[in-house]
């Protein structure tokens, strides 16, 4: 095997390197710094002793820009993370400093302060971390808005950079409201699976984050993991009656069409208590108007990235999500791309009942 990495799944900057590493399928012997040996080995070859580091045959390669500059050259593939654009390759490189230096780099000083033997400087250092990461969070609302990717439509070295960045980030300054493109873009990150795959390899780790990792988000993983494992037996059938009702099936939309897919399928001609709604825009931006139901409704982002607005409450879901719209509770939501946004929408209630607010 030509290509050798000494990394930690944990690290953010072993995630960048990861992420490269796996968006082109480039096979590599994966040295983990926590396995027995690895950490010499390392120092055998690098003994300033960061990671990541990249053994190529006899090369040894540093600092997780340059390994991912030198895969982009030697082991090229079908994404290429330095644009041929002799603008946008700067500005590819721009956004990889700027998220490794003043998000990674300001997120990661209260980090160091906490594991400190003598820490006591640690609210002082959340304080700081939180002034400068908002800097850095309208910096980057203005410069990312309108593009699919960090430097433009095309994933690069800068998306690399943005992943880990941006995810561990969020969990010292979470990202405000007030900065849906930016949220939107770390969604995107978030689901794209080379980074998925590191932070499912991550998890395990979590308890190393000296800050606590988000709690809620924590506590419903290992939630809906347990839901997952266990075998359910809620209820003895033999004591059930079925109702008689028998099994219907009616048509959402046509798989045919290329969409985006809209259709719309009562709960009364199935015989049935929900109402489904198939939505779909291609175009940013765009959404259902405000409106309102005497029932509850849910809905499941099947493609795309979607920006809700549910009474008071704004937040992003991405494909995967489900969101939960109460009875009486005003509610819209917009297309926050790039590309298509596509919803089912399930209205617990045998037929269709809305008011349209604007």
């Amino acid at each position: 095997m030509a290509l050798t990495l000494f990394a930690h799944p944990f690290s953010s900057y072993s995630q960048k390197v990861l992420m490269a590493l796996r968006e082109n399928d480039t096979p590599f012997v994966y040295r983990h710094m926590e396995d027995p040996g690895v950490a010499e080995a390392l120092a055998a070859l690098w003994p300033i002793g960061k990671f990541p580091v990249l053994m190529d045959r006899e090369l040894v390669v540093v600092e997780s820009s340059l390994i991912i500059e030198h895969l982009d050259q030697q082991h090229p593939g079908k994404v290429r993370f330095l644009p041929k654009d002799p603008e946008t390759v700067l500005e590819a490189r721009l956004l990889d400093r700027f998220f490794d230096q003043y998000v990674m780099g300001e997120a990661g000083a209260p980090v160091l302060e906490a594991i400190r033997a003598k820490s006591d400087r640690l609210e002082e250092a959340k304080e700081r971390a939180s002034e400068r990461l908002e800097i850095a969070y309208q910096w980057l609302e203005k410069r990312l808005s309108g593009r699919a990717w960090a430097a433009g439509d095309d994933f690069s070295l800068a998306d690399c950079a943005a992943a880990p960045s941006l995810f561990y980030a969020d969990w010292v300054h979470p990202i405000g409201g007030g900065y849906p493109w930016l949220r939107a873009y770390r969604s995107r990150l978030l689901a794209r699976p080379s980074f998925s795959t590191c932070m499912e390899d991550a998890r395990k780790y979590r308890s190393y984050f000296p800050l606590g990792a988000p709690r809620s988000r924590l506590g419903l993983e290992k939630h809906a993991l347990a839901r997952i494992c266990m075998v359910r037996r809620d209820f003895d059938p033999s004591l059930f009656t079925p109702s008689g009702q028998p099994a219907l099936k009616a048509r959402l939309y046509e798989c045919a069409e290329d969409g985006p897919w809209r259709g719309t399928v009562e709960g009364s001609a199935l015989g049935g208590g929900s109402t489904v709604l198939a939505y779909g825009t291609d175009v940013v931006g765009e959404g259902p108007r405000l409106h309102v139901h005497p029932y509850d409704e849910t809905f499941i982002i099947v493609a795309g990235c979607a920006h809700f607005y549910v009474g008071e409450a704004e937040f992003e879901a991405a494909e995967g999500d489900v969101v939960f719209g109460p009875a009486g509770v005003p509610h819209r939501f917009v297309n926050l791309g790039p590309g298509r946004l596509q919803t089912i929408d399930i209205h617990h209630s045998p037929s269709w009942i809305q008011t349209d607010l604007l």
